[in-house]
C-alpha cells in the first residue's frame, strides 16, 4: 500500500468517525479527495436545501476537522435531484444512500 493510499484511506475513517450519528435520509452522497499536500475535499449530495440537514453537514465538518492536525479541509454542498448515477461526483465514495432507480 503506498502512503498516498494509507493517508487516505486513514482520511475516510476519520470522515466515518465523524458522521456517526449525523446522517439523515436526505444525505444521498458523500465523498472524500484528498489532493497532494493533504488538503481534503469532502463533497456531500443532498436533494433538496433543508436547513436541518445542512447543519448536520456543518456538524460532521466540525467534527471531521478535530480530527485533524491542521486546516486542510475544503467541503461543497450540492443540491440535486437526478440519480446518482447520472451526477459524476468526483472523489472516493464514503456514503451512498440505498435509491430506488426508475
Amino acid at each position: 500500500m503506498t502512503p498516498e493510499f494509507a493517508a487516505e484511506n486513514a482520511q475516510v475513517v476519520n470522515l466515518v468517525q465523524a458522521m456517526l450519528g449525523l446522517v439523515s435520509p436526505a444525505l444521498r452522497l458523500v465523498t472524500l479527495e484528498v489532493a497532494p499536500g493533504g488538503i481534503v475535499t469532502i463533497r456531500f449530495l443532498l436533494e433538496h436545501d433543508e436547513p436541518d440537514d445542512i447543519e448536520d453537514i456543518e456538524d460532521i465538518i466540525f467534527e471531521f476537522e478535530a480530527l485533524q492536525s491542521g486546516p486542510v479541509v475544503k467541503s461543497q454542498i450540492l443540491f440535486d435531484s437526478r440519480p446518482i448515477s447520472e451526477i459524476g461526483f468526483p472523489g472516493r465514495m464514503v456514503y451512498c444512500r440505498k435509491e430506488v432507480c426508475g
